[in-house]
């Protein structure tokens, strides 16, 4: 089963994925009322790390875009900070993350 293409590596947007499986985008409400992306949200982006993409949950990109409760956001520096720190543990565990903006 290995032999499939399915685990082989692809070229896509400059970057070469480890493998043809991609994270679909959830709708989750982990970052608590401050918004921050936090621990438990990269947690679960780790258990994940083995698809060649992952494309996050709805993020809110200002407070009129907020859908939903415990929704993250990407609009203060903290909220910056807290996917930089998401990313960063993607990678050291050899996955590409995209971002879904809302």
């Amino acid at each position: 089963m290995t032999d499939s293409v399915l685990f082989s590596s692809f070229d896509w947007a400059s970057n070469t994925l480890q493998n043809r499986m991609v994270l679909a985008p959830m709708t989750r409400g982990r970052a608590g009322e401050d918004r921050i992306p936090n621990k438990i949200m990269g947690d679960h982006y780790v258990q994940r790390a083995d698809a060649g993409l992952i494309i996050t949950e709805a993020t809110a990109i200002s407070e009129e875009g907020i859908g939903w409760v415990d929704t993250p956001g990407i609009y203060t520096d903290d909220m910056v900070e807290g996917w930089r720190s998401i990313v960063t543990v993607s990678y050291t565990h050899l996955t590409l993350p995209t971002k879904r903006i809302v």
